[in-house]
């Protein structure tokens, strides 16, 4: 559904699956929020500001988790099942909201170069539907 929903919006001219998701203006991020992204206090992997709406569609944005992908690039727990991990670095309550799971992650390095490797991912997979709110 978040890629028919996507695709509709690309239709449209309300997006286009070359878009950076995470980067300042004019990424998916910033239009929606009408400010950069702020990650506070968070070492951002500068491979973060490349992603596209493209990569999270098409599972090649940089994210994996262990047994969904690539092994050799897939060594991190899936940040969608690990509320009280991400809770606790940020010290905030479990379970952490959207906004928190997004600035935990930009302080993630990323497995790999966005697009140049495949690998299922929940976190890239909600970062593409937030695209359906424009």
């Amino acid at each position: 559904h978040t890629s028919a929903a996507i695709l509709l919006l690309e239709q449209q001219g309300q997006l286009s699956l070359s878009d950076t998701v995470f980067g300042p203006p004019p990424s998916l991020l910033s239009n929606l929020t009408g400010t950069p992204p702020s990650y506070p206090g968070a070492k951002v992997d500068p491979r973060l500001h490349s992603i596209t709406i493209h990569h999270l569609l098409h599972h090649i944005g940089g994210w994996c988790a262990r047994g969904r992908g690539d092994t050799t690039v897939c060594d991190a727990p899936d940040p969608m099942f690990e509320p009280q991990t991400i809770a606790s670095a940020l010290g905030v309550a479990s379970p952490p909201g959207p906004d928190d799971i997004v600035r935990y992650m930009a302080s993630q390095p990323l497995q790999y170069t966005p697009g140049t490797a495949y690998a299922y991912s929940n976190f890239g997979c909600a970062q593409a539907a937030k695209a359906t709110i424009v």
